[in-house]
């Protein structure tokens, strides 16, 4: 079955919207040093949820190696647990 490609002009367009402000000012240095590593966990993220779960199926999509991919999710998750169980404790401050 053969995937859909992402449409080029969308993300190009996207990425352009969020940096427009940086670009308009001229005294403007942004730090976007973090935009390539998120964009590209939100793509494995996304790939992995339209796979429903299946890991050859979305290294397959991204042209990776199931572990490969396998190794950045782990990272994702790790990364999101300390950000999870802030938000709890928060909310259970909250009630």
């Amino acid at each position: 079955m053969p995937y859909k490609p992402i449409d080029n002009n969308y993300l190009l367009t996207s990425v352009e919207s969020l940096l427009t402000h940086t670009r308009d000012s001229h005294t403007a240095r942004p730090d976007v040093s973090a935009l390539v590593p998120f964009v590209r966990d939100v793509v494995l993220e996304e790939v992995v949820i339209h796979c429903r779960g299946n890991q050859a199926k979305a290294a397959r999509m991204l042209g990776i190696h199931r572990s490969t991919r396998r190794t950045h999710l782990r990272r994702i998750q790790r990364q999101k647990s300390p950000q999870r169980k802030l938000r709890a404790n928060i909310e259970r401050l909250g009630r």
